[in-house]
């Protein structure tokens, strides 16, 4: 790595560490700093929510440094921001059961895979684009006390679908969504950056047991221009289908499993014939005494049609309330991709998997401002005999207005 990275990424990471720290002088000493407030904007947010309306802008920026292996050394940044809207259809307009939420993204910097050459990603917010766009925007209603819901408009699958609560915390996006999930579609599926319409239904027959499906557009978005938004309500590429079934215990404890597939074939790595694209998944999760939390997930793709046929991802979280930070947490997870026999029969020189273990703290300054030291040793980056191990540095801060 050249000194000039170097440079750029102590600059980047020294601004924020000194941001994060005039933000929490001004928390406990400033005019205005109320520790109660989850947002800047403070009591303001709370008169419009009990009106029925509430919003958020969540600024979240990543700076990266692959010091050893991967493609190259050097430093990365980028940039997101979330902006929401959320209407309770029941306060402002008296239509019990109603919700209608829209959801804009900005984005824009570098690609920390293009220093890793990872297939995982070690920042869930890289796109590899600058964009702004819209993301979700749908309307659902409720029946029965909550007890079945319905939702209609662009939808990200993965805001309610193949989620780990715990696994949150980390920034490596298999830590969301599995990478045998997200390889699919032409233009990935329903998920960041690029949600499609959607249809989805839930079912909570009980207070412990869940009942989840969703039909969404096969195709995501433009892949010609991933960086606008296009809905296309044609379905002229087919849909993709997924459905949940999960159960929580007693003991802050969730068990679910969960299937997937698309009605459009795709084509064979071996041999070019159209095949059945499907997957499925079953995750686990479970915290004791709020204090500390585990969570273990494994999923599946058709191999015959996809490179990546299994993801296994676990981890722990520790809250910070065992020395005296109740909103730190700290987190050791790792996710592994795995090839299937095609892909290892087509490319023979690749390895067979690629593992990220990942080790991170989040450090909440403040409730609405936060700052995240992250390390990430790579395995097998992209699956590349030719690349060697790599580790990813990182700091992100995170500020909700």
């Amino acid at each position: 790595m050249s000194k000039f990275n170097i440079f750029r990424f102590v600059k980047k990471t020294s601004i924020i560490i000194f941001l994060g720290m005039f933000m929490a002088l001004n928390t406990v000493y400033g005019e205005d700093g109320d520790i109660g407030d989850d947002y800047m904007s403070g009591n303001y947010r709370q008169n419009l929510a009990d009106k029925g309306v509430s919003f958020e802008f969540v600024y979240t920026t990543d700076v990266g440094y692959n010091a050893i292996g991967g493609v190259k050394q050097g430093s990365v940044s980028l940039t997101n921001f979330d902006m929401t809207l959320d209407m309770d259809m029941e306060k402002l307009l008296g239509w019990t059961g109603g919700e209608i939420f829209i959801y804009g993204l900005h984005g824009f910097g570098g690609s920390p895979s293009a220093l890793v050459g990872d297939w995982q990603a070690t920042s869930n917010i890289e796109s590899g684009m600058n964009y702004v766009k819209l993301y979700e925007a749908w309307i659902s209603q409720t029946f029965g006390n909550g007890a079945i819901s319905i939702l209609l408009g662009l939808h990200d699958l993965n805001s309610e679908f193949y989620i780990n609560d715990p696994a949150g915390l980390f920034l490596n996006s298999s830590m969301g969504v599995g990478t045998e999930l997200a390889q699919t579609g032409s233009n990935g599926p329903s998920i960041f950056p690029t949600a499609a319409p959607a249809a989805r239904l839930s079912i909570n027959p009980t207070e412990n047991l869940y009942f989840i499906a969703g039909l969404y557009n096969a195709r995501a978005g433009d892949p010609a221009d991933p960086s606008v938004t296009n809905a296309d309500f044609t379905f002229k590429d087919g849909f993709l289908y997924i459905g949940e079934l999960g159960y929580y215990a007693e003991g802050n404890m969730k068990i679910a499993a969960g299937g997937w597939g698309y009605t459009s074939p795709e084509p064979e790595l071996k041999t070019g014939q159209d095949t059945t694209p499907y997957g499925a998944y079953v995750l686990f999760d479970k915290t004791f005494g709020e204090v500390f939390s585990v969570f273990v997930r494994g999923g599946l793709a058709n191999a015959s049609a996809y490179a990546v046929a299994y993801n296994v991802m676990e981890g722990f979280v520790l809250s910070g309330s065992l020395w005296n930070r109740p909103d730190d947490q700290l987190g050791l997870g790792a996710s592994s991709i795995i090839a299937g026999t095609p892909y290892s029969n087509l490319v023979p020189s690749a390895d067979s998997a690629e593992t990220a273990i990942e080790l991170t703290y989040l450090l909440q300054v403040s409730p609405w401002f936060s700052i995240q030291p992250d390390f990430q040793y790579v395995l097998n980056p992209g699956l590349d005999p030719n690349l060697d191990d790599a580790f990813m540095i990182s700091l992100r801060a995170t500020l909700s207005f």
